[in-house]
């Protein structure tokens, strides 16, 4: 303790608590954070008792309020234009996880595909989101591994705030922005004509798998539009499709089939 004169709600109390001291012989930067701080001097607890001081205001040291958490939290701000590495990245963001210290705006993160985006850049990798195949279509996703925490029930709480994407899936009575962007990269390949048959299959079975979360949450509001699709006589516009008896039409043309000569049919698959 130095030999200074300050305002006791500057003041702290010298027992570290276990938790911060682990997380200090973890962190060097927590261990600068600490050895930056006023203490009472060691004379005044035996004199006083720390309930006391504590009662004038000297503070206990809580990891979840070190004075230099707010300084830390700019510095993976995207407000902050020098973009840290990635190994500082994950100690800093680490550090405010456990501490508490929730961004409530956007953050440097670390992506799956190995780079750092802006966090309004890429989605939570949500366990109902099957990954590889957007990534495959341009989607990023924050790399919880990178981290090494695998909470993503945490993870989203503390990202929250800071415009991750994939979060919501409804904005109201409405489809989130968020899922919009994915219904229509998911559009634009079965819209396309280079996308196989295999392909279309599974785009169109993520499709409805999106339609049917965003019915289950009465938000489903994406009109409707003609797309390619696997049919009994090949790849069709589904304009220009019926459905096979298997989906539950309302009206079952396919049991006129072969006397009407009308088709194609959906495929089963």
């Amino acid at each position: 303790s130095s030999l200074s004169v300050v305002r006791a709600k500057d003041a702290y109390l010298s027992q570290i608590p276990e938790d911060v001291g682990r997380l200090a012989s973890q962190y060097p930067i927590i261990k600068d954070i600490l050895k930056n701080l006023n203490y009472v001097h060691d004379y005044l607890v035996n004199e006083l008792g720390p309930d006391l001081l504590k009662w004038i205001g000297v503070r206990e040291v809580r990891f979840d309020q070190l004075p230099g958490l707010d300084s830390l939290l700019s510095q993976i701000s995207v407000k902050n234009e020098n973009v840290p590495s990635k190994d500082y990245l994950v100690v800093i963001t680490r550090i405010l996880k456990i501490a508490g210290k929730r961004p409530n705006d956007e953050i440097w993160v670390i992506a799956r595909d190995g780079n750092i985006h802006r966090s309004s850049e890429v989605y939570l990798p949500l366990p109902e989101l099957p990954l590889e195949l957007y990534e495959k279509l341009g989607v990023k996703f924050f790399d919880i591994d990178a981290y090494g925490d695998r909470d993503l029930k945490s993870w989203k709480s503390f990202l929250y705030s800071t415009k991750i994407r994939g979060v919501d899936i409804c904005y109201g009575a409405s489809l989130h922005k968020d899922y919009l962007d994915l219904v229509e990269k998911l559009f634009e390949r079965l819209s396309d004509k280079s996308t196989g048959e295999e392909e279309l299959i599974t785009y169109t079975r993520e499709l409805k798998r999106i339609y049917d979360l965003a019915i289950s949450e009465g938000c489903w509001n994406v009109e409707k539009r003609a797309v390619n699709v696997v049919t009994d006589e090949g790849i069709r516009k589904s304009d220009d499709s019926y459905l096979h008896s298997i989906y539950g039409p309302e009206q079952d043309w396919m049991k006129w089939k072969d006397l009407y000569k009308i088709g194609p049919f959906v495929s089963e698959k």
